[in-house]
């Protein structure tokens, strides 16, 4: 089966192709898979990832006795009525049945299982759902500010409404008009957003860099349209409504009587501005704390120390096919391609390894210690990261000897089997002894042992944010005992130039060895790191950037009840100042309304942040979801933005004309 993309690029959507043979060039249990192509799944089908673009049968004998094959993964829907927590019970069972069954072959190996959508977006679900809480809250945000800008004009307005009332219309007929209003100027912003979100998605898709999963199907459809316009409407009505029945509800002779005296808003006006600004200084908090953790958390994983020098590295990642190579023959082209490489200028080292650092989560291996009872049948065994090299490896990436020795050019096929491992692998599993000397065995009891020879320092090759303990061992012994894993293997450079630089040299001696075997990847060491990162960089670009917006409402809004303060009370600083009040009296007051609703606001923020950035713990590396510095830096960064918000519309009313307002009083 051919993915639709593979299809389209590899046989330019050639509808002929059902029907013939092709050979992909990979091996399963020794058999090359060489098959006729069946079907072409549709668009957008990715299983179980993105990178998937082929499906062959797996050829499985029932007569084969040897079950020591325990790296598959098996996909299974459950039966009509039976639930998750039935099924793991009688996995359970199952397992253990095995285990007495076949005690040899089940040694240091498990059985669990997890819900298919858990193991897909599982690792970002908490990101999404983080991500969709600071858009609510914005919209919060930009909702309070309306309704706060809507009850500002409506006590501007309450004399227009009065006349309306006095000479015939009914409340209804009011209503519906500041109803209409107000839909009115949502609506408009809704299409400026619709048409700005088109350009900031394209602008995020490009930034996620495979951050998450099916993305290629994120975008501006119908259903986002009609959400879009169903929140639109929700949000107008319910933010629009409490200003619109306040002043439908104002008494007219009361209207009459303050139209023209420039009367301040009540008591309970006051109050309910106020509460909208605290809650949106609140929430403006709530989202600049999320972003500052992430930014500190961004910073440390960015500045993480991997164990090795990450400068001027170049990986180029290759798979022999096994219709072409033996094991025997992998290991030979591999050398051979090992010594062009190291001969090409620029290049002052080059080695083999299994994999890059980085571009797997775990890459975990269940192993044994000889003479140590670690392990009943049926239970899990150690665990740790095992990474194949050769002989240059450990010096090429420069990760340092603890103790012992490196793994040297004797390390071949038919020598005694032999195993570094780091400080972190030593001090967990022989904790206060030496484990040199001590041998190691994989998989099945009579599997050959592996005698640990050195020490070396820790060095990440999984996760950036995760520590696991690792071993190495030779690749070229992987012959004597898994030589299904010498064909794809990547070539590690250290050069004294741009990694990039020796690319192309690179790709030229593959191909002067075969001219038929594809390049899969080259990426340099600091690109695998950006690629490594690039989950939290997305999420805090896009937190980031909430935070900012919800900064400028939340200040805006601050600056709108200030300034229609001012306004309102105009003839009352016009008196105080005509009473002997200074501009510096009136610049405090005025300032002092603002300061305390920000105060008010980062108390309420502060405390909810408190709770709510607690769901951030499994986001952040080395940040407390509580970091005292982040809280102080965000409350001190809003106060003061408070404050230059309330300093504008302060400063105009320092220079009020007293006999002008009591003129106009």
């Amino acid at each position: 089966m051919l993915g639709y993309n593979l299809w389209q690029r590899r046989f330019a959507g050639d509808s002929t192709i059902v029907g013939r043979t092709i050979d992909v060039g990979i091996e399963v249990a020794e058999e090359t898979a060489r098959g006729e192509v069946v079907g072409v799944m549709p668009p957008g089908f990715t299983f179980p990832d993105e990178r998937t673009e082929l499906w062959a049968p797996l050829p499985l004998d029932p007569a084969r006795t040897w079950r020591g094959g325990h790296w598959f993964w098996v996909i299974a829907r459950l039966a009509r009525g039976v639930t998750f927590d039935q099924a793991d019970a009688e996995i359970k069972v199952m397992m253990e049945r095995w285990a007495a069954d076949y005690p040899d072959h089940h040694v240091g190996h498990g059985l669990w299982m997890q819900p298919l959508l858990d193991e897909t977006v599982g690792h970002v679900r908490t990101a999404l759902m983080l991500l969709m809480g600071a858009v609510g809250f914005v919209l919060l945000i930009a909702c309070a500010n309306v309704a706060n800008l809507l009850l500002a004009r409506g006590e501007a307005r309450r004399r227009e409404i009065a006349v309306r009332s006095a000479l015939g219309a009914g409340r209804k007929r009011i209503l519906q008009q500041l109803l209409t209003e107000s839909l009115a100027l949502a609506a408009i912003g809704g299409t400026i957003g619709v048409a700005f979100s088109s350009v900031g998605v394209e602008a995020l898709l490009a930034l996620q860099t495979g951050a998450i999963p099916r993305v290629d199907e994120i975008g501006l459809n119908g259903r986002v349209l009609a959400f879009s316009a169903a929140v639109i409407l929700a949000t107008s009505v319910v933010f629009g409504l409490a200003p619109a029945l306040r002043e439908v509800a104002a008494d007219i002779a009361t209207a009459f009587k303050d139209g023209d005296r420039g009367q301040t808003a009540g008591s309970s006006r006051v109050r309910l501005r106020s509460v909208l600004i605290v809650s949106e200084t609140a929430l403006a908090i709530l989202l600049v704390v999320g972003a500052g953790l992430m930014t500190k958390s961004f910073w440390n994983l960015a500045r993480e120390d991997l164990g090795f020098d990450t400068e001027q590295l170049l990986f180029t990642s290759l798979s022999l096919p096994g219709t072409d190579y033996t094991a025997e023959e992998a290991v030979i082209f591999f050398e051979q391609l090992r010594e062009r490489v190291a001969a090409v200028p620029g290049v002052s080292s080059a080695a083999i390894v299994s994999r890059a650092p980085l571009r797997v989560d775990r890459s975990q291996s269940r192993f044994h210690i000889e003479g140590r009872v670690d392990h009943t049948p049926g239970e899990l065994g150690l665990q740790a990261s095992h990474v194949a090299a050769d002989h240059g490896l450990l010096e090429t990436m420069r990760i340092p000897l603890v103790r012992g020795r490196l793994l040297d050019a004797s390390d071949r096929a038919g020598a005694p089997h032999v195993v570094v491992i780091d400080e972190r692998m030593a001090n967990m599993y022989w904790p206060g002894e030496d484990p040199l000397g001590h041998q190691i065995w994989f998989g099945l009891e009579d599997g050959p042992r592996h005698t640990i020879v050195g020490i070396v320092g820790n060095a990440k090759f999984d996760r950036i944010d995760a520590a696991y303990p690792t071993y190495y061992h030779p690749y070229e012994q992987l012959i004597d005992w898994a030589p299904f894993m010498t064909r794809t293997n990547s070539i590690v450079t250290r050069t004294g130039i741009d990694p990039y630089a020796v690319a192309g040299a690179i790709r030229e001696a593959v191909y002067d060895l075969d001219p038929h075997l594809p390049v899969l990847t080259q990426r340099s060491m600091r690109e695998i790191v950006g690629l490594a990162v690039a989950r939290p960089r997305f999420i805090l670009t896009l937190l980031g950037v909430f935070a900012a917006v919800a900064v400028v409402l939340g200040s805006v809004g601050i600056y709108g009840i200030v300034s229609h303060n001012v306004s309102q009370r105009t003839a009352e600083i016009g008196v105080r100042m005509a009473l002997g009040a200074g501009s510096g009296s009136v610049l405090a007051t005025v300032l002092r309304q603002g300061l305390l609703l920000a105060l008010a606001g980062a108390v309420v923020g502060l405390a909810a942040a408190v709770a709510a950035t607690r769901v951030m713990t499994g986001l952040l590396f080395e940040v407390s979801a509580t970091d005292p510095w982040t809280f102080g830096a965000v409350a001190c960064m809003v106060i003061a933005v408070a404050l230059v918000a309330s300093y504008i519309p302060a400063r105009r009313a320092t220079r009020v004309d007293p006999v002008d307002a009591l003129r106009r009083e």
